[in-house]
């Protein structure tokens, strides 16, 4: 009887916990919508767009912004993976370090997958915007999606985050601590 209890109050708990996060996502994408949405108008009226050019426009910039956020992909860190100090003075084996080397060319792989996804949306959306923005106008669209989302430039300019100096998590380049640009990197 209390084995039954107990199951049935952690499945409620569980189920409870489950439906409190999909609330959250729902609420987040909702609000990603509603940023996009103000972003687009905000963007219109500083473009000085109207009628049927404006409606054109929120409705391709939105779609724009969607597939775009649709790319970013957080990397994933695997659990018991983080590296300790011991283990970074640790000599690694030989297939230990072969493993690594083969680690990085995979995170590696996969930002430039993306990066490459990005380009094409950016040229899909590019042949849209041109019959409605000039150049200069244009130019304010593509350039500011250089800039993942939460990344902000540093006080010397680079993108923190990304790699290089500005990167607050002080990781180098895209490999991590020893990939691609990063101190040691391959």
């Amino acid at each position: 009887m209390k084995k039954t209890l107990l199951v049935a109050a952690l499945a409620l708990g569980l189920s409870s916990v489950a439906m409190a996060q999909e609330n959250g996502s729902q609420d987040r994408a909702q609000m990603r919508a509603e940023m996009v949405q103000k972003n687009a108008e905000r963007l219109a009226k500083d473009f000085e767009l109207k009628g049927d050019a404006k409606s054109t426009f929120l409705k391709d910039f939105v779609a724009y912004q969607n597939e775009l956020m649709g790319t970013i992909q957080m990397p994933q860190r695997e659990q018991g993976k983080e590296e300790t100090a011991a283990d970074k003075k640790k000599e690694l084996t030989e297939a230990e370090a072969k493993a690594k080397i083969q680690e990085s060319f995979e995170r590696q792989e996969k930002m430039v997958a993306q990066m490459q996804k990005r380009l094409d949306i950016q040229k899909k959306y590019y042949e849209s915007f041109s019959k409605i923005l000039t150049p200069q106008q244009m130019v304010r669209i593509f350039n500011r999606q250089d800039r993942p989302h939460n990344f902000q430039r540093g006080q010397n300019g680079q993108r923190e985050g990304f790699g290089g100096q500005g990167d607050r998590r002080g990781r180098g380049g895209f490999g991590g601590s020893r990939g691609f640009g990063g101190p040691g990197g391959f």
